[in-house]
């Protein structure tokens, strides 16, 4: 395969400007920057001033700003997955009667 093509179809994350692992909240991001916008979409950060005043972005900006950044490049909460995974799951009667008698394990 021609390298000039893999090259142009490699993604990039808005945010840090690392290798895309695809599209999260909205935009093509890396896990670790996808990961940072769930945890920090809701928590204190949000309302925060920088706190250097002077967060350079090829570098890791602090947390308010990197927050920023991720909505300014359109990362969105809409996004969110709530209740994705199972939360309580119906064990078949056989599975509970097992599980209750140690001495069958």
């Amino acid at each position: 395969m021609n390298r000039s093509l893999l090259v142009q179809n490699f993604n990039f994350c808005k945010i840090c400007a690392q290798p895309a692992s695809g599209n999260h909240f909205g935009i093509q991001s890396c896990r670790a920057c996808a990961a940072f916008f769930r945890r920090a979409a809701n928590s204190k950060w949000g309302s925060q001033p920088c706190r250097s005043n002077n967060c350079d972005r090829k570098l890791i900006p602090c947390k308010p700003c990197r927050l920023k950044r991720c909505k300014e490049q359109g990362m969105s909460t809409s996004n969110f997955q709530f209740n994705r995974d199972i939360l309580k799951r119906i064990l078949p009667r056989s599975v509970e009667i097992f599980v209750g008698k140690p001495e069958s394990v």
